[in-house]
């Protein structure tokens, strides 16, 4: 196993928020004209957690789609409050990048890209990226938004989420180079990563990559 790394991160072309208007081809468009089982399983998907709990304590971990912080503002999950099933904050509205509209948290827990978003204009304004934790917010494995990991090196964290969507579906139909999936061991604390080739590399835990090839500041 192992590898030599990326010269050039290719992030950014996994990271376009200009593609989040599919979203409504999907539920206005596809779904309902061209799969007739979309009410046979809808009401199964609707009984699925938007967020899953794993452990307590020092060993807890979450799993979400998207994202549970907004860039855009303070509105951020704790542990606590994600304990809270009653909390208002599901319920609060808020323009939310990716979702191109304006949404609850219900929404934005399954489209939101602020936070790759954010990361992305700040490396390009060579600002102070972004904290790889979030005080009182558990780490939690998202996906969503593809951000395949750099050879010999960990997934993307930004504040406490890692991306772990590194396009397996778009390797296996060849769409994109550098493409595979993301196996990762919470335990552990590492990974493998696998191409459409089949190769196969070991991943370390969390390394910001853009870090070491541009030198910006990541804290």
């Amino acid at each position: 196993m192992g590898g030599a790394i990326t010269p050039t991160p290719n992030w950014l072309l996994y990271a376009d928020p200009e593609v989040a208007p599919l979203r409504r081809l999907w539920f206005g468009s596809i779904l309902p004209i061209r799969d007739t089982r979309v009410a046979q399983y809808m009401p199964l998907l609707e009984r699925v957690p938007l967020v899953r709990v794993v452990g307590s304590e020092k060993g807890r971990f979450h799993v979400a789609h998207a994202e549970l912080a907004n860039a855009l503002s303070d509105d951020s999950w704790t542990d606590a409050v994600l304990d809270d099933e009653t909390s208002p904050l599901w319920k609060r509205r808020h323009y939310i990048v990716g979702f191109d509209d304006m949404g609850t948290w219900k929404d934005h827990v399954l489209w939101g890209r602020s936070l790759i978003v954010d990361f992305r204009n700040r490396v390009r304004k060579d600002q102070l990226l972004p904290s790889r934790h979030q005080e009182a917010l558990s780490r939690t494995y998202v996906g969503h938004t593809i951000i395949p990991p750099v050879s010999d090196q960990g997934p993307l964290e930004i504040r406490s989420h890692v991306f772990l969507d590194s396009g397996a579906y778009q390797a296996v139909s060849k769409e994109r180079d550098g493409t595979g999936l993301t196996l990762w061991n919470h335990t552990e604390n590492s990974g493998v990563f696998m191409d459409a080739t089949g190769y196969i590399e070991d991943l370390c835990p969390f390394i910001n990559y853009l870090t070491l090839r541009t030198g910006m500041h990541y804290r």
